[in-house]
């Protein structure tokens, strides 16, 4: 938790939770380990503006936690504390967290999300609000604009129904416009295709 920068609004990226296989000498797997481990690439590494709504969110979280280990009579330390804990206080890995999400989804009847679908979603939604496009790069933490355009941004259909009404305006003309051009359009009748019977 001490990535969550409160007075500064902003949520700082620097590691990646993952599930380490131990090996023996023989290349046997004999256990597990769950470590705070790097990130792939530089830009990787990076500062997320908070919004209110989630800073408020995340102030209870970290209110609630510190206030537990007060009552466990153990000494909260917020760098070794995560936001998000299954039931036997770790933290989630992302496969788990998607299991867990898809029992949320269930349990409340909402549509098929996963969590890195959430950011495909944020990237859409920031990109069809005008966000700049660098600054949303170096959110996402990409290298380059083109990565967070081809794999991330899609077309909502409140967009594709926006920029079709724009569109569309512009190209049908009234039909007082028409018959001022002197140009006429005839009806056309159009045969249906023809049915070949097996």
């Amino acid at each position: 938790m001490s990535n969550i920068l409160f007075d500064k609004d902003m949520l700082y990226v620097d590691n990646a939770h993952k599930d380490t296989t131990i090996y023996d000498y023989d290349f046997n797997i004999i256990g597990h380990e769950y470590v705070d481990d790097d990130l792939k690439t530089e830009e990787s590494y990076r500062e997320i503006p908070l919004s209110p709504r989630l800073k408020k969110m995340l102030q209870e979280i970290y209110n609630e936690r510190k206030e537990l280990r007060e009552k466990q009579r153990r000494k909260f330390d917020p760098s070794k504390e995560h936001v998000f804990l299954n039931t036997i206080g770790t933290p989630y890995l992302p496969e788990r967290l998607d299991k867990k999400l898809k029992s949320i989804i269930k349990k409340y009847g909402l549509e098929h999300m996963t969590v890195y679908g959430f950011r495909h979603s944020f990237a859409t939604l920031m990109s069809e609000n005008g966000m700049d496009k660098e600054v949303l790069r170096e959110i996402m933490g990409h290298a380059d604009f083109e990565t967070t355009e081809f794999y991330y941004i899609f077309i909502s259909d409140k967009r594709k129904k926006e920029e079709f009404k724009k569109a569309s305006h512009k190209s049908f003309e009234t039909e007082k416009e028409t018959k001022l051009k002197g140009i006429r359009f005839t009806k056309k009748k159009i045969k249906a295709p023809m049915k070949i019977s097996a």
